[in-house]
């Protein structure tokens, strides 16, 4: 290759590779990553599966004794339990408090049992399996019925659809952030509280913001309950900060009350627009 070939191709290299490496930039931004198992991802068909999947793969694992796996397996049952609850969306307010009561037993349940693992007490970890059972049966009932519910409210725009789906989303995510801190000042788990505090009053700033079809006056007094919460949460977690439980009963009940009025707020203004 003579000397000017040369040139010419190493110039014409030089042009091609940072633009070669900007388009790859590109492609790795723009391209949608799906996460395989994760279950923000999947539809509640995929979780219904999944949660059948770990379930039996759970009894596997106990039986031969392998405590990462039993203990990876129950995570992912339960994460799976919560997601399907956050996407049910479209269910009745009898069924919705259904499902997270049933959730709620769930987490006990495998929490229980991941902790008798951890012990190595066998024994007690397939009561714990079997006591599952029938709530991770009864599950399936109630959460196979938001497609049901979907298709009936096909009408509604997307945008409705969207706004609707987030503001009860979020309305599922407070009362289990709320039926957790009840649980764990029992148990008198201080560093979980506050996790638990933080999370709720968040998700409830979020309820303000996605609530857009309330009028003036309901959104001022969904407002005056957000700051009410905003206050009883601070006053929560500065409890759990010195592990002072002796507040933290009357503290929660007042934290009930105002989530109960929040949500006659929200779903009652939700009744009328239908």
């Amino acid at each position: 290759m003579n000397p000017r070939a040369i040139i010419l191709h190493l110039l014409i290299g030089s042009l091609w590779l940072p633009t070669h490496a900007a388009q790859v930039q590109k492609n790795a931004i723009e391209k949608p990553v799906k996460v395989l198992g994760n279950p923000d991802t999947a539809d509640i068909d995929g979780l219904l599966t999944d949660i059948q999947n770990h379930n039996r793969q759970l009894a596997d694992v106990i039986a031969s004794k392998d405590t990462p796996e039993v203990k990876k397996e129950a995570i992912a049952l339960r994460e799976d339990v919560k997601s399907l609850v956050r996407k049910s969306t479209g269910l009745s307010a009898t069924e919705s408090a259904q499902l997270q009561q049933k959730m709620n037993q769930i987490i006990d349940v495998t929490e229980r049992l991941e902790k008798k693992a951890e012990a190595s007490d066998y024994g007690a970890v397939k009561g714990h399996y079997e006591k599952l059972q029938p709530i991770v049966k009864s599950i399936q009932g109630v959460g196979g019925k938001p497609r049901q519910v979907r298709e009936r409210t096909s009408a509604t725009s997307p945008e409705q659809v969207a706004v609707g789906s987030e503001v009860q989303r979020l309305l599922t995510d407070i009362n289990n952030h709320n039926t957790r801190i009840r649980e764990l000042i029992s148990a008198k788990d201080f560093a979980v509280i506050k996790k638990e505090s933080v999370q709720l009053r968040e998700d409830v700033k979020a309820l303000v913001k996605n609530s857009t079809e309330l009028s003036q006056e309901d959104q001022t007094r969904l407002e005056q309950r957000m700051n009410h919460i905003v206050d009883l949460t601070e006053r929560i977690e500065r409890n759990a900060d010195q592990s002072d439980a002796s507040d933290l009963r009357s503290l929660e009940q007042k934290l009930q009350a105002q989530i109960k009025n929040i949500q006659k707020l929200v779903t009652g203004t939700a009744e009328k627009n239908r």
